[in-house]
């Protein structure tokens, strides 16, 4: 799997620095809506992101695609 199989509704699991103590933690977001080139995601500080950048971080950052 990878970023050009999302869709609207898939779930996600991307890390975030929510806080000074709790850095790099992994967040499981939903995308709200996607493009050719672009993902929204819901309820969270991460708002946008490439499709092909999605793709490098699942590589080289652990990010994840929990469900399509």
């Amino acid at each position: 799997m990878n970023a050009q199989d999302l869709k609207k509704g898939s779930i996600v699991e991307i890390r975030l620095n929510l806080s000074a103590e709790q850095m790099n933690q992994p967040v499981k977001v939903v995308v709200e809506r996607c493009t050719e080139k672009y993902l929204w995601f819901k309820n969270n500080s991460l708002q946008r992101m490439g499709r092909n950048t999605f793709d490098f971080y699942i590589q080289h950052f652990g990010y994840k695609i929990v469900s399509i």
